[in-house]
């Protein structure tokens, strides 16, 4: 019997399967973009539910753990393309396009819970980017904006206030009713 693996990164960071199957069902089919993809827990749940994906993680050994884990799955090969590298540089350098952008950065690591409120606007560990950063270059990726988005898997420290503020703000203003008269 084959078996999963995951490298010690991976073990902490890895989405749990029932939450990455659901993440998936929420984003259908079409074209899904895993942005820090590692050994491939949302990868894998989306090409399960019928999307391409393309899974991007800037380790080449954590990309070959998740070939080997999605050929557990049964998952063919050309249901999941790779692309090894640092997604920003990707997403600026090349000519990346999708349904769904799917964001699931490093927090910090296991004791990301203990350094307080999980910030928008604070450089992540490994990117250095924010997580404000990473939805702007991700909706310049979406293919049609009305059909697709940004998905975000967010800490549980998250600042609720800060990302209500956020949503407002990313979110497009609300249809004009007429009034009848």
């Amino acid at each position: 019997l084959t078996q999963i693996l995951l490298d010690e990164e991976g073990f902490w960071s890895v989405t749990p399967e029932i939450l990455a199957r659901h993440q998936a069902r929420r984003c259908g089919t079409g074209q899904v973009l895993d942005a820090f993809a590692g050994c491939g827990g949302n990868a894998i749940a989306f090409a399960k539910e019928g999307a391409n994906v393309t899974a991007i993680d800037i380790s080449f050994d954590r990309l070959k753990l998740l070939r080997h884990n999605a050929r557990v799955y049964g998952i063919r090969d050309e249901k999941i393309s790779i692309m090894q590298g640092d997604f920003v540089n990707l997403a600026k350098n090349q000519r990346l396009k999708a349904d769904i952008v799917f964001l699931s950065p490093p927090w910090g690591g296991p004791g990301y819970r203990s350094k307080g409120a999980f910030d928008f606007h604070s450089p992540l560990p490994g990117p250095n980017v924010t997580m404000a950063t990473l939805i702007d270059i991700s909706r310049n990726i979406v293919r049609e904006k009305n059909k697709g988005g940004v998905v975000c898997y967010l800490p549980k420290n998250i600042d609720l206030k800060q990302l209500e503020g956020i949503v407002r703000e990313l979110s497009p203003p609300p249809p004009s009713i007429p009034t009848l008269r």
